[in-house]
């Protein structure tokens, strides 16, 4: 684990990160306002976002952690005001590959967290040619420290490939390859990155657990898949909708102070809930305000038409 280079990356202003990854693994071949690519050797891309819930743009920023607490002895980095490792442990993950030696293709994103708002520029604006040859689509901004999701790809090859390193599948609402991996038509997994109680003042990444994502990555870019994995989409579900949703359910909080008429409090809390936990975890409360959601005057129309009913696969 470098020490210095994760804290140095955990502490970055977000409208830093971009020139110093650049300055790390050399200049992008391809930018736009809100994503940068790096090309690679290796038949792998990873990606992450530079963006965290604590530097928001302006709207509810409250800076880059301060201190950073890298406490060796327990393995767990914190920060009083948020720490951030969403996704600050992915980028931190792509730059120490890379100096470690390893050159897949990279995809950086902003707004992430605001509903994928980057990914999708990306995904409009990137010319995809460089990926020709890329065989799969890896992110790591997961929480956990063995999780695997794949949203809304149904496909087993890459499944087969992932889960051999140790990883188990998890279900999850949505990441920056929810948007790129149809776009490109390439197979994408999600792995943990050893954070936990993201987006709140009481995250903590374990180093212990992040390093050992790092170095199974490594080993899956010594040994890539031996063919590309094509995007294969399950049947329509909840998750198709997740990154409008997010970023509905936040300019609803900020602006009205509810979500859903859920009567969340300005603070986002109902309880031990969060607009975030609601959106992550609470599939059942999904299931109930679903279609009311989807009829509301202002609900956003990326996907499906307002008033539209939705036959939803929920887990159970």
């Amino acid at each position: 684990m470098n020490y210095r280079l994760l804290r140095s990356i955990l502490s970055l202003e977000t409208d830093d990160v971009f020139d110093y990854v650049t300055k790390t693994v050399g200049k992008p071949a391809q930018t736009g306002k809100l994503w940068h690519y790096w090309p690679g050797d290796v038949p792998l891309a990873m990606v992450a976002h530079i963006d965290t819930v604590h530097q928001d743009r302006g709207r509810t920023s409250e800076g880059p952690p301060d201190p950073v607490v890298m406490d060796v002895h327990s393995g767990i980095a914190w920060a009083p005001n948020g720490l951030g490792a969403d996704d600050r442990a992915g980028v931190y993950a792509i730059v120490e590959l890379w100096r470690r030696g390893h050159r897949p293709h990279i995809i950086l994103t902003d707004l992430e967290e605001s509903g994928c708002v980057g990914a999708k520029a990306c995904a409009k604006e990137m010319d995809a040619k460089p990926l020709a040859d890329v065989r799969a689509l890896i992110q790591i901004d997961r929480r956990n420290r063995n999780d695997c999701v794949y949203y809304d790809y149904s496909g087993q090859p890459l499944r087969d490939y992932v889960q051999k390193y140790g990883f188990k599948e998890a279900q999850g609402s949505f990441s920056d390859i929810s948007v790129l991996a149809p776009a490109f038509e390439l197979a994408a997994v999600n792995l943990s990155a050893g954070y936990y109680n993201e987006h709140t003042h009481e995250e903590r990444l374990h180093l212990a657990e992040l390093a050992h994502t790092v170095d199974r990555v490594g080993a899956m870019l010594r040994k890539p898949p031996k063919e590309r994995i094509k995007w294969e989409e399950k049947p329509a579900s909840i998750y198709q909708y997740d990154g409008a949703a997010y970023g509905y359910l936040r300019k609803r909080r900020e602006q009205q102070q509810k979500t859903l008429g859920l009567g969340f409090a300005t603070d986002g809390k109902l309880g031990d809930l969060t607009a975030d936990d609601f959106l992550d975890d609470d599939y059942l409360l999904w299931r109930e305000e679903f279609d009311r959601y989807a009829s509301r005057d202002d609900a956003p129309p990326e996907r499906g038409n307002k008033g539209q009913s939705f036959d939803l696969d929920f887990p159970t």
